[in-house]
């Protein structure tokens, strides 16, 4: 049995049928016109409201780590010409960090697909696991060539802090450096903020929450 196709919704090129001679407006008519006149004031305000306003600069705190780096690539390559024995580094430099940046732009191709319009539609453990999945791939550290290991950026930390601070110096407005990197970058941002701050376990911060006695119950 062949199918047949279904009916199209598109009325843009349906002419409206003209009501006879003698009778009132169409009161769906009416409505509609009441409608728009509503959404048009509406839209005015808005429009005023948000006249002048402007997103906020990204924080420099989260974008320290990328331009330290590159500053400190800047530095050594411009000493190669009087000290030849920089340039050693600064190559070294190069290639551990457009490695590490190739990965975050990786990943963020996988997020990007991963994170469509079908996301939504997902249970809410998917959902979960997909993102989980993407952030422990963010946290890997993309192999070198056989037998070389990292040099200038020696630590896990470093590197992790660099991925970190690229996602979000790339996708400023995206949930995708905090997607895939929120602890780093909270940290990041309290290490930066003055006075004190400390990284807690979830165990000792659920044993320091107090507990509130005049709620009601």
């Amino acid at each position: 049995m062949e199918n047949k196709p279904q009916a199209q919704s598109n009325t843009k090129n349906l002419v409206s049928i003209p009501r006879g001679k003698g009778l009132d407006p169409f009161i769906m008519d009416k409505l509609a016109e009441q409608v728009r006149k509503v959404v048009g004031a509406a839209k005015r305000k808005i429009e005023l409201t948000l006249q002048g306003f402007h997103l906020p600069a990204p924080d420099p705190a989260l974008l320290a780590p990328h331009r330290s780096r590159l500053d400190d690539l800047e530095e050594y390559e411009g000493k190669v010409a009087r000290h030849p024995e920089c340039g050693i580094y600064a190559t070294t430099l190069r290639r551990e960090l457009d490695a590490l940046k190739k990965h975050v732009d990786d990943v963020h191709a996988k997020w990007t697909k991963a994170t469509g319009k079908t996301l939504t539609d997902l249970h809410i453990e998917a959902r979960q696991d997909r993102l989980r999945a993407l952030s422990k791939e963010f946290a890997k550290d993309p192999q070198l060539e056989v037998g070389i290991g990292y040099v200038a950026l020696r630590t896990c930390d470093e590197r992790m802090e660099f991925k970190a601070s690229y996602a979000y110096y790339k996708h400023p407005r995206q949930r995708f450096p905090w997607d895939v990197a929120m602890g780093t970058l909270c940290k990041l941002k309290a290490a930066s903020t003055p006075g004190i701050s400390r990284t807690v376990v979830q165990y000792m911060h659920d044993a320091m929450k107090v507990a509130d006695h005049n709620r009601r119950r």
